[in-house]
């Protein structure tokens, strides 16, 4: 394994300019990170509750099947602790969460019209994500990118309040 230096955190000051690209860098970065969040978290759901076999399938799912199996081994062990409520919210919370995936598919694993690194014309009305693999190839505006972001901030907000009211541990 090969060792990766130590640099100190250098901290700036963000200016967007008019080309909006940094508003384009945000919400990825954003819904990058908010997503890493909600798939860490069915990893480490199923590592805490699951059985040993549960455990061993968890790393070859894929998100979905993962946050379905996370969501059974969630009920389980609230349900045989008597926390019904918690139980159910836990469920709603990772039915939403596994809905997620396809408009974070679309968002980070299709092209940009424009260019990020040139600053391209964002204000033009067919710039935004180019949606490849969709008949007619629509076009994700910034808007609804801002939104979803801003959706996955709200679900991780619930997580972290449900890891703080739950004791999941076995």
């Amino acid at each position: 394994m090969s060792h990766i230096p130590e640099h100190p955190i250098q901290s700036y000051t963000k200016v967007s300019g008019g080309d909006l690209s940094g508003y384009w860098f945000d919400a990825y970065g954003w819904i990058a990170y908010y997503f890493a969040q909600l798939e860490g978290l069915s990893y480490a759901l199923i590592e805490a509750l699951g059985t040993a076999d549960e455990k061993s399938r968890a790393t070859k799912m894929p998100y979905q099947a993962r946050t379905d199996k996370a969501r059974e081994v969630v009920h389980r062990h609230l349900m045989s602790s008597g926390k019904v409520e918690l139980a159910e919210e836990w469920s709603r919370f990772l039915t939403e969460a596994k809905a997620t995936a396809p408009m974070r598919n679309k968002i980070l694993h299709n092209p940009l019209s424009i260019s990020l690194a040139l600053g391209g014309p964002l204000h033009n009305s067919e710039a935004g994500i180019v949606l490849t693999h969709e008949p007619g190839r629509p076009v994700l505006k910034l808007g609804a990118v801002q939104q979803f972001s801003k959706l996955m901030l709200d679900l991780n907000l619930r997580m972290q309040s449900l890891l703080t009211r739950s004791a999941l541990t076995p």
